[in-house]
């Protein structure tokens, strides 16, 4: 993750057990919803893992992150098809389980809290935004 992500953020990784090259799927998976890449590819990253602390943050409060995308059961008919054609796999939860966390088929991260909102073109974004409470890019 060196050059991808700030030191802090890495750390907070290192810290929910984390490591360079992590490659596992520890998880059960939904069934109401469909596994695609960059899911799969989140999920082996980061599966499991508790990351951050909900606290003050940058532009707005740090978020602490669950990845268990078991945590999103019964979301599916509300997000795994938004109205703007996306479809989105959940990775977990935020803010103590008062927001999902949830990835579309191109990598890009969002939240659900009563709206669905980007935090991330790529989940390293999001992670930088989330954990930091920084704005997202672009906004």
């Amino acid at each position: 993750m060196k050059g991808r992500i700030p030191a802090e953020v890495e750390a907070m990784l290192h810290s929910a057990g984390w490591f360079e090259g992590r490659s596992e799927f520890p998880l059960e998976l939904p069934s109401d919803y469909t596994l695609f890449p960059s899911a799969r590819i989140a999920l082996e990253e980061f599966g499991g893992l508790d990351v951050g602390a909900c606290g003050p943050g940058t532009n707005f409060a740090r978020c602490d992150i669950q990845f268990d995308p078991n945590a999103a059961e019964g979301l599916a008919s509300i997000v795994s098809v938004t109205e703007e054609g996306l479809r989105l796999y959940p990775l977990g939860e935020a803010t103590h389980g008062h927001a999902y966390l949830l990835i579309d088929e191109k990598g890009a991260v969002y939240l659900y809290f009563d709206h669905l909102k980007k935090f991330g073109s790529s989940l390293d974004e999001a992670l930088v935004s989330l954990l930091l409470g920084v704005n997202p890019k672009g906004d």
